[in-house]
């Protein structure tokens, strides 16, 4: 009976430590200012407008053709970026053919017909449609891991403020801040970045509700730095990183100020306040842009900034690191 216990106990161990281990890592800590273009898998409608032809007034709205629609096929033929939705529509103009969109609405598919005409006065074909076929953000890169080519970013999703839709895929690229707006009493704050667009960092594998994440090329500067658990982290002191000039990365002391327990990821795990009074001289607080920026306590990675308190910008929200490690390990399989 004492061997079979003995033997009982050694297994238990060896779970405990297979437990611990995964949720620690050791990465290159980020705090630099990146852009992040998700593209759509089509060429969203953000708009139409009236044009005339023979007196009468056009508009795509008269089709069924709306806001929000995702244009996925022209005749047939998938358009996934603007470009590829000139050149169908040219085709169709050229062998004077109609043009049926194939659209996604409410994840219901729908075809339409799209009314092209040829407008003498500026010598072009209107179609009544505004369109894009990507949304681009600013955030901060949290880690980058050098054993798998992996990198976490911005603590929550890269969403359309306007419609609700999944992207396709993403990219990842250099950035710089050229300015910051402070907070104020009625708007948060926000870094003025400019992304170098040819200049690219690497690719997103995920967004989702605690972050943008993804493969790096190449490899990244910075300093290594061992993760922490959740039962790790502690009220008090603690530091963050982020950027508001050019491309430095600068340390700001925070007070974490609550730890909320959670039993399965969430944005708003850790609640912190901007202590640091040269940081709160620029920025009044936390501002858009800083998401993703990594919070460190007693030389270890605790989690990554998420979002702003609107009615204190001094104070602000993060993931927990340990979540967001659960996420890269998707990527390791």
């Amino acid at each position: 009976m004492v061997k079979k216990l003995l033997k009982f106990a050694i297994v238990l161990s060896m779970l405990c430590l297979t437990t611990i281990s995964a949720f620690a890592a050791t990465v290159i800590c980020g705090g630099d200012s990146v852009g992040i273009a998700l593209a759509y898998d089509g060429v969203l409608v953000t708009g139409t407008y009236d044009y005339a032809v023979d007196s009468q007034t056009v508009n795509p709205v008269n089709n069924d053709i709306h806001p929000g629609d995702l244009i996925t096929h022209i005749n047939g033929n998938k358009v996934e970026n603007i470009s590829l939705l000139a050149n169908e529509i040219q085709t169709a103009i050229e062998s004077n053919k109609s043009t049926v969109l194939s659209i996604t609405r409410n994840n219901e598919s729908l075809q339409r017909t799209l009314n092209v005409n040829y407008d003498q006065a500026t010598g072009t074909f209107k179609t009544g449609l505004y369109v894009k076929d990507s949304t681009i953000g600013i955030g901060t890169m949290t880690y980058y891991d050098p054993q798998n080519h992996t990198f976490a970013s911005l603590g929550h999703s890269l969403s359309d403020q306007d419609f609700d839709l999944q992207f396709a895929k993403g990219t990842v690229f250099e950035s710089y801040v050229k300015d910051v707006v402070k907070n104020s009493s009625s708007k948060t704050g926000e870094k003025i970045a400019v992304v170098e667009d040819d200049k690219v960092l690497g690719e997103v594998v995920y967004n989702n509700e605690i972050g943008v994440y993804g493969y790096y090329y190449g490899t990244m500067d910075g300093e290594t730095m061992e993760t922490a658990s959740i039962s790790e982290t502690t009220l008090g002191t603690a530091y963050l990183l982020t950027v508001i000039d050019g491309q430095n990365v600068q340390k700001v002391e925070i007070e974490i100020t609550e730890l909320k327990p959670q039993a399965e990821a969430g944005q708003k795990g850790i609640c912190f306040k901007v202590t640091d009074p040269s940081f709160l001289e620029k920025t009044n607080g936390v501002i858009q842009g800083m998401s993703g920026s990594p919070i460190l306590q007693n030389g270890k990675i605790i989690g990554a900034v998420s979002h702003v308190n609107g009615k204190d910008q001094k104070v602000g929200y993060g993931v927990y690191i340990e979540w967001m490690l659960q996420v890269s390990d998707q990527m390791k399989q």
